[in-house]
């Protein structure tokens, strides 16, 4: 009997949930998927078809509350910046489901650069983006998902952090530390977004405001001390000061020794002073280890496949290229260069 009336329940249940509108079957959205296709109108009629993104580097999907300013932050934020800086290969397209009057309203307050695309529902919960609103979607190319967001403040800054990261990685090093800056404003102890302008202005040739940056973020504790010094040990590496450089690598390797760019760091030293086993232990280190920054990850990737490929071992090379691309499809060393056809004379970074 017992039995028989957890089953009547259970059915009552789904009942209500069917009958309420409530109940969606929603699959699971994971990085690495193909976005859900979908066509939808903007408020002046216009249709957008998500197949058009297919040859698109990067495009951001985000689903948003029209009457909820908190939900509609991170896209106003993106809106300043794309109006800042024209021409970059960055697509938004805003969705969402709240009333046409109020999305008309938002729409000639804000005077967006992107549509803001009214959905009557399915698409919203095709990307389960109806409970938690922002959901916000970065996708790739071929329509893959790379980053997958969901709730406004906090994660608003952490999909501008990572949209920073994407950037730098495309070397777009202005519009990289202008993401750093609108995070770190909004949020001055944000250690991840000044990291990041750390390293753009480390690939720019900002040597000392680069060492000035990870200065700050390395008195913190923790993360911050960590992150602080991997920046740091890169500075002086560029620098020259090769001792410094692997002296303060090694303090991070205690700290933390499942990150894996205090290995990078070392292993680019040592092949530089034709210390190839050395190097090349090192490589595969940092190619191992699970803990790092996704786009840090890539490089150790890439330059572990660039020194195998000089050593003529191609077939490891192209694999390690591929792990790269998957890793981060914004990485333009690895985008740009198989690591297959590299003269023997090429070296890593």
């Amino acid at each position: 009997m017992r039995r028989i009336s957890v089953i009547l329940t259970e059915c009552l249940i789904a009942l209500l949930l069917s009958m309420t509108g409530d109940h969606q079957c929603v699959a699971e959205i994971t990085p690495g998927q193909t976005a859900p296709g979908f066509s939808l109108k903007d408020t002046g009629g216009k249709a957008y078809d998500l197949s058009s993104m297919t040859t698109h580097p990067m495009a951001i999907l985000y689903f948003f509350d029209a009457d909820s300013r908190p939900s509609q932050e991170g896209l106003l934020s993106l809106d300043k910046l794309i109006k800042r800086f024209k021409g970059q290969e960055l697509v938004v397209w805003g969705v969402t489901t709240s009333a046409r009057e109020s999305t008309v309203r938002f729409v000639s307050q804000t005077n967006p650069v992107f549509p803001v695309l009214l959905d009557p529902g399915n698409v919203s919960d095709h990307y389960a983006a109806r409970t938690i609103l922002p959901t916000i979607c970065i996708l790739g190319p071929d329509r893959k998902i790379i980053d997958y967001f969901q709730g406004g403040g906090k994660t608003s800054e952490i999909m501008l952090v990572r949209l920073a990261e994407r950037t730098l990685q495309q070397k777009q090093t202005l519009v990289a530390k202008a993401i750093s800056d609108t995070v770190i404003e909004k949020n001055p102890e944000n250690i991840n977004a000044k990291t990041v302008k750390g390293y753009a202005e480390m690939k720019e040739g900002n040597l000392a405001n680069a060492e000035k940056i990870f200065q700050n973020v390395s008195t913190g504790k923790g993360e911050g001390e960590i992150l602080g010094k991997e920046g740091l040990s890169a500075v002086y590496a560029k620098k020259g000061d090769t001792q410094k450089a692997l002296r303060i690598a090694q303090e991070v390797e205690q700290m933390a020794p499942e990150r894996s760019y205090a290995h990078l760091v070392k292993a680019d030293i040592l092949y530089s002073q034709k210390k190839n086993s050395e190097a090349e232990a090192e490589y595969g280190k940092a190619s191992a280890k699970k803990e790092g920054e996704i786009y840090q990850k890539a490089v150790a990737l890439n330059q572990f496949g660039r020194f195998q490929a000089n050593l003529g071992k191609f077939d490891k090379a192209r694999s390690l290229y591929d792990q790269a691309v998957s890793v981060d499809p914004y990485y333009v060393e690895a985008t740009s260069k198989r690591p297959d056809l590299l003269p023997s004379s090429s070296e890593p970074r």
